[in-house]
């Protein structure tokens, strides 16, 4: 019987008891300890991620080719014949997060959606048996750490780090996965063929289809508006504005089921990358911009969130306003103004 430790049945990193490896032997030993070499994989989970075979960023014509690939944030759980479930997380430089039967199967991801049912993206190896399992190696100690407020060689004395880990199936495909800045992602490729190219049409448009709409949004029309802004969002892919330019910008409205805690700041959150809201595409013309500043302080090794202060701004590029002595900024209220909104019907995830 399964204790569940987390909270309404809902994942939390912090409440999920997994060992903590940041070394790549110790990484290995643990590896043999779980005994997994032989073992078959009869199923797959994932607690919460984006499924893309082609760009995140939107569909590509039929013919064109890809690689398969998935990107977690949260575990994903592979269920062998001996009735184990390992769990894994790899989203954060050189921290491997892994443990076996500690996470329900019918979990809900942090954003509320339920578990995804893997066996779609992992079908090409289920029922074939792990043959070895080989820890990648580097010196170069990773530029992001800490996503989950977790330190990594902070006493300077760790000279190897991980570098992505490779299940090796007896059917010759492999589950080869690695970070990338703050997430994770998962291929499933052929052994010596490294991110294998699919076609479209042959490969698995999404674990959740989406239902096609050819409907006519209606267009709303508001005197202004205010815009929630991430900073990271802003520092990957935005572009420098200022009081009085005209902006074009997907974004997902906030209610009391999507992001209710800022329903007092902002309407809308600015978004690119990935959201399991409906979007809708927003124009106008800045009126205001306020930037949102925390400091920040250490509990029981956790950095959180302590003090907070809003500063006016006449412009943002991402760069030169996000920090002010211990204050970070985080977000950004925008105000807009002759504003156009637009449902579109889809959902980047």
């Amino acid at each position: 019987m399964v204790e569940r430790v987390f909270k309404d049945n809902v994942f939390n990193h912090h409440e999920w008891q997994a060992k903590i490896i940041q070394e790549p032997n110790e990484l290995e030993a643990y590896f043999d300890e779980l005994q997994l070499v032989g073992k078959t994989i009869v199923s797959a989970r994932f607690v919460g991620f984006d499924f893309r075979t082609s760009s995140p960023y939107g569909d590509h014509p039929a013919k064109t080719y890809s690689s398969e690939s998935a990107e977690i944030d949260e575990p994903f759980i592979l269920i062998l014949d001996d009735g184990r479930r390992i769990e894994i997380n790899y989203s954060d430089g050189s921290t491997f997060h892994i443990s076996q039967n500690s996470i329900p199967l019918d979990i809900k991801s942090y954003q509320g959606e339920e578990p995804i049912d893997g066996d779609l993206f992992f079908r090409k190896i289920l029922g074939a048996s792990i043959d070895r399992i080989v820890v990648g190696r580097t010196n170069i100690e990773p530029d992001f750490t800490g996503a989950f407020g977790l330190c990594l060689n902070e006493d300077g004395k760790q000279k190897e780090f991980i570098n992505g880990v490779s299940i090796e199936m007896s059917n010759g495909y492999r589950i080869f996965f690695e970070n990338f800045i703050d997430y994770g992602e998962i291929w499933i490729e052929k052994i010596g063929e490294t991110k294998m190219p699919i076609k479209w049409e042959d490969s698995v448009r999404s674990l959740k289809p989406k239902e096609k709409k050819n409907l006519s949004f209606p267009i709303v029309k508001m005197e202004t508006c205010k815009v929630l802004y991430d900073v990271w969002e802003m520092q990957c892919c935005g572009e420098p504005f200022k009081v009085g330019s005209r902006i074009e910008w997907l974004g997902a409205k906030i209610t009391d089921k999507y992001l209710p805690d800022y329903k007092d700041m902002a309407d809308y959150h600015r978004q690119e990358h990935y959201c399991y809201e409906l979007m809708s595409e927003i124009k106008g013309v800045v009126k205001s911009i306020t930037v949102h500043y925390y400091t920040f302080k250490e509990v029981n090794k956790m950095r959180i969130q302590d003090k907070e202060k809003f500063v006016k701004l006449d412009s943002v590029d991402g760069h030169t306003e996000v920090t002010d002595g211990e204050w970070e900024a985080v977000d950004y209220i925008v105000e807009l103004e002759n504003v156009i909104v637009q449902e579109t019907g889809k959902r980047l995830c």
